[in-house]
């Protein structure tokens, strides 16, 4: 009979990954057309941690083609773009989401190192 053991020391050590990669600071890309804000970089990075903890949403707009990329609280359309008028407001609420292309979260990646793991182990248990 298999014993459990390294199925759950491994599931233990991924999920402590897990929430170890989502306790830092909350980051979003801020700029303003002005900045060359069609292009993500670096520089653009910018903490968004806030005293009353409210701000964890990250927005991009496009008014009239100019691109503005900057820190918020939450709004209706979380996680989507609203259309009006000419204006396109994008919200997220994972760091560093309001950049371009779009980014895979590190517990994504987490994720499935871990089924690939479970998966290996499997096979030599």
């Amino acid at each position: 009979m298999k014993t459990p053991w390294p199925n759950l020391l491994l599931f233990l050590a991924v999920t402590v990954c897990v929430f170890l990669t989502g306790t830092s600071a909350f980051s979003c890309y801020a700029c303003k057309n002005g900045d060359a804000c069609d292009d993500v970089t670096e520089q653009m990075k910018t903490d968004c941690t806030s005293p009353l903890g409210a701000i964890n949403t990250c927005i991009k707009a496009k008014v009239s083609g100019n691109v503005i990329r900057s820190c918020g609280v939450p709004g209706t359309n979380l996680n989507k773009c609203a259309f009006d008028s000419g204006v396109a407001v994008c919200m997220c609420e994972s760091d560093l989401c309001n950049g371009t292309p779009p980014r895979v979260s590190p517990s994504l990646h987490a994720s499935l190192a871990a089924s690939l793991g479970v998966f290996i182990l499997q096979r030599l248990v």
